[in-house]
Formats: structure tokens, sequence, C-alpha cells
């Protein structure tokens, strides 16, 4: 569920997500979210790739071409049992690092923006050998 409000002082603009599971669902799962401005009101999506692994301390997403200049690129990377925060390489800013506890994954997210279209494929590292996946998309610019 969205609920998207303009703040009456003036303050600026919030949105509230609420994410609901049905209480018999047993889920081992973990998640984060980002909202970004910028990018094309129709048809944003550009590409993807993604991967996995059962036994890796890193892994990359697989490589992706975006179409064109100014694309924000998203990585993210979700473990078993990592238990601290990940690394990424390849000039991405890391948003979001959310070790797991009991019945979670660990999970990161990172962006780019791309001022010139380019190749990206970055490297995430965890702090241990563990189960892995990755993955990465970009999005066009308005």
């Amino acid at each position: 569920m969205l609920d998207d409000r303009e703040d009456g002082d003036q303050h600026g603009h919030w949105s509230l997500f609420s994410f609901r599971f049905p209480q018999w669902v047993s889920l081992r799962s973990g998640f984060v979210v980002a909202a970004f401005s910028g990018v094309i009101a129709s048809s944003p999506f550009d590409v993807e790739n993604g991967t996995g692994s059962s036994s890796a301390s890193s892994l990359q997403p697989g490589s992706i071409m975006p179409s064109q200049n100014n694309e924000l690129v998203i990585a993210a990377v979700a473990s078993g049992n990592n238990g601290s925060p990940f690394s990424i390489n390849g000039g991405f800013t890391k948003n979001e690092d959310e070790p797991g506890a009991g019945n979670t994954f660990d999970v990161a997210m990172a962006y780019l923006i791309q001022t010139s279209a380019a190749a990206a494929n970055p490297t995430w590292t965890a702090s241990a050998t563990v189960d892995i996946a990755a993955a990465i998309a970009s999005f066009k610019s308005a």
C-alpha cells in the first residue's frame, strides 16, 4: 500500500509504504526500498541481469549495457547468512545494508547515475563464503 501525501507545513513530500504478508505465510525474507526521482514516466525500465551461487564470498550480477546516458543503475545482493555489511565496487553508492537475523536474509542495495552509458557489472563482497545472489537493473532518465 502506498500513502503519498504533501506535508501541510510545506516541509516537503513524503510517502509511507506498507508491506503486509498473511499470518500463515512462513517466509525467509529481507528487502530494501528506495525512491528516486528523474526517471522517465513512461516505460522507465531498460535492462537487467542477475545470478546466484551457493558458495561464494563475492559475486557479480552480470553485465548490463544501459541504452542511454544518465540512467539510474540499481544493484542489489542477498545472502542467507553473511551477518555483516557487504561492500561493492564500480563507483556505486551503497544506500542500504541490512544484516539478517533469525529468519531473514542479509540484503543490500546500491545505485549509480551513469552520466555516460557504459557496461556495468560491479562486484559485491561478503565477509565470508555464503549462499549469495546479486541483481542489477537500469532505468531511463527523464
